[in-house]
């Protein structure tokens, strides 16, 4: 991982190509006119706007975006009841602000207040004098100009649970119109030396709607989130009880259908999973079909599965290309934004509280269930 300095002109570049693309503008609400449910013409404004878009509108002044109207034989015409009723209620004076890509309307919410996200990382880069961030993820979303940003503290490493790793950042994320909420959350990090796994977990996360938002109440947001959150006292608790706790045979399904679906077309991902998840084993163990079991009993039916070997599981794939299981080697190769997808998913699973009362049966061959998986 770089700096976040060394980073500075790319993320400065990728912001100004995304900007670009933005056409914003401020409307008053005399000058939107509902023709029907299927146009909407924005007076003086040479725009299309989309019914994904128009929903936004209508739940964004109080209207149910279902689209309910009737048609009304004696004027024959489409009256569009709740919406009119609706609008008689709105002040004149509101103010919504409109964003465009290429003339078609993307979004439009009742104005409020937005940084800039050239303004957004010059504050960042103040605030790096006395953090020294590195720069963990960034992205700028081109037809909108939203910015996530990740950073880390390297200098914050501890050992939460022997062999475990551990630092802190904070995740940064900022809508430059306005439109969309802007916020920070403090960004866990984990670092296992062995085989460079990785879990960011997003937590506490503080919005910036207050019509009091500034740069300095911002920057006292990054500061509280870095500063007043201790990763043992957060982490060390969750961890602990995973290494106590097994899965129950739904909380693997739940894990192995996630692995499926991130995996899409690569076959090998279904084999490794029906390898882990095997209804013949479960069948042997219970003399059953735990999958004809109600729900509940499956949520509490244990499947052999550490929770926390589970993650290990979990973030080594979403961390390299290969896993060794029972001597034979699976291909598990994806796009960054799915691995990315999958460690945010192993960060949940760390402060998922598990159940396993004992409902359902602890079968006396529990422990054969369990898979060597190498992760060395």
């Amino acid at each position: 991982m770089e700096t976040l300095l060394e980073n500075l002109p790319v993320i400065r570049n990728e912001i100004e190509n995304a900007n670009s693309t933005i056409e914003v503008i401020n409307i008053p609400i005399s000058d939107i006119q509902f023709n029907s449910p299927e146009e909407i013409v924005i007076s003086n404004h040479d725009f299309t706007i989309s019914q994904k878009t128009m929903k936004e509108l209508f739940s964004s002044i109080g209207v149910s975006s279902s689209f309910n109207y009737y048609y009304d034989e004696k004027l024959g015409r489409d009256e569009w009841s709740a919406l009119i009723l609706k609008l008689k209620h709105v002040a004149q004076k509101s103010v919504y602000s409109v964003r465009a890509h290429d003339k078609e309307i993307i979004s439009i919410r009742e104005k409020r207040i937005g940084v800039r996200n050239q303004d957004m990382i010059n504050m960042i880069e103040h605030l790096d004098t006395e953090f020294h961030f590195v720069l963990k993820n960034f992205s700028v979303e081109k037809h909108t100009g939203i910015m996530s940003l990740d950073l880390i503290m390297p200098n914050t490493e501890i050992e939460v649970i022997t062999n475990d790793i551990w630092n802190k950042g904070v995740s940064v994320f900022n809508d430059p119109v306005g439109l969309e909420q802007s916020g920070v959350s403090y960004l866990l990090n984990r670092l296992t030396c062995a085989n460079g796994m990785t879990t960011p977990v997003r937590r506490g996360t503080i919005y910036a709607e207050s019509a009091k938002f500034s740069f300095d109440s911002y920057a006292d947001m990054i500061e509280r989130s870095l500063n007043r959150f201790d990763i043992q006292e957060t982490i060390a608790i969750p961890l602990n009880q995973m290494k106590k706790l097994n899965l129950s045979i739904a909380e693997l399904d739940s894990v192995c259908n996630h692995l499926n679906r991130i995996g899409g077309d690569e076959p090998q991902f279904a084999n490794l999973t029906s390898m882990i998840n095997s209804s013949d084993v479960y069948h042997n163990l219970y003399g059953t079909d735990v999958y004809a079991k109600p729900y509940k009993w499956q949520q509490t039916a244990d499947s052999g599965y550490n929770a926390y070997d589970m993650l290990n599981l979990v973030t080594w794939i979403s961390s390299h290309d290969k896993i060794d299981v029972a001597g034979s080697t699976f291909n598990c190769k994806m796009s960054e934004i799915e691995k990315t997808n999958l460690k945010i998913f192993s960060g949940d699973m760390i402060f998922k509280e598990y159940d396993m009362a004992n409902f359902a049966p602890h079968p006396k061959g529990i422990k054969e269930v369990i898979t060597s998986i190498n992760l060395n």
